[in-house]
């Protein structure tokens, strides 16, 4: 729910924002009658506001990444709502010409924050949040002629100043439910610490982390090249390399390469050697003379 009405804030902000931006052309046969302007001075009025808005956009938009504020995305539906609805009040052209400047910054002010709001609501559906809030920009540009004339043609061009309210509702709307911004961290890395990890089956491991190497060999020990090494569970011992770099890292992939590819096993066997077994004697052995006694095996055997 929350991320519909943060959409819903940031369509309409833009929707609101094309739909004051287009109140010039319509009213420029109306303009150019009033003020006597020639067709040239007429073009100039709406270069004068398009290139305000553009210029206006790479300032705005470095300036939203750094502050984080969301008064760009607030004020800028508020300010061109205002520019141009007061049009028809313009008593000159030097004061038509501050108006569309004006108009210009305001909507130069909302389109590069707005845009980056959008795609920053759900980021796993970032391609439909850019699309419906370039789809409100385009249905508000196409209705605005509509809105100005319905105006013009009932109470003429001097009351344009009386579609200033939906501006100002959508600009509330905006700073109640619009997405929070953050400043940009310029020394954050977006990806993250980068990681490269080359093990075999043999329990040895190296990991490489920005720099810092670190190792895990398991045998008849343990062993670790960030500070920890265990033999046969016995000793323990602190040692540290820090100046590793890059260089001594890829030399252990390519050593450790073939020891990956084979599936190297270290395996400690201990064997236990028996004790020699006594033979039994045989049939030769028992016809042998005992000396000491002065009796045969045969006779033993037969007798015994």
């Amino acid at each position: 729910m929350r991320k519909r009405l943060e959409l819903a804030a940031v369509t309409s902000g833009h929707f609101v924002n094309d739909l004051y931006a287009a109140f010039l052309t319509p009213l420029l046969p109306m303009l150019v009658a009033k003020f006597d302007m020639s067709l040239a001075m007429a073009g100039l009025l709406s270069a004068v506001f398009a290139t305000t808005s553009s210029m206006v956009q790479p300032l705005v938009g470095h300036l939203a990444d750094t502050s984080g504020s969301r008064a760009f995305i607030v004020l800028g539906p508020v300010i061109t709502a205002t520019s141009m609805c007061m049009i028809g009040l313009a008593g000159s052209q030097a004061l038509l010409v501050a108006l569309l400047i004006i108009g210009g910054i305001g909507s130069g002010m909302f389109h590069p924050q707005g845009a980056a709001m959008a795609g920053s609501i759900d980021q796993a559906r970032k391609g439909f949040m850019l699309s419906a809030f370039t789809t409100a920009g385009e249905i508000g540009y196409a209705l605005g002629p509509l809105v100005v004339l319905s105006v013009v043609s009932t109470l003429g061009i001097r009351h344009t100043y009386v579609t200033v309210l939906p501006g100002i509702l959508v600009s509330l709307f905006i700073y109640r439910f619009a997405p929070r911004a953050h400043p940009s961290r310029p020394g954050a890395k977006a990806c993250g610490s980068r990681s490269r990890s080359f093990s075999h089956s043999g329990g040895s491991s190296f990991d490489r982390r920005d720099g810092n190497e670190g190792g895990d060999d398991t045998g008849n020990g343990s062993g670790n090249n960030n500070g920890n090494r265990d033999g046969n569970g016995n000793g323990n011992g602190n040692a540290s390399n820090n100046a590793m770099g890059s260089t001594v890292a890829a030399a252990m992939a390519i050593v450790m390469a073939p020891a990956t590819a084979v599936g190297m096993r270290v395996s400690v066997r201990t064997e236990v050697k028996e004790a020699p077994r006594i033979a039994p004697p045989t049939s030769a052995a028992l016809q042998v003379a005992d000396v000491a006694s002065g009796c045969r095996w045969e006779r033993l055997r037969c007798c015994g």
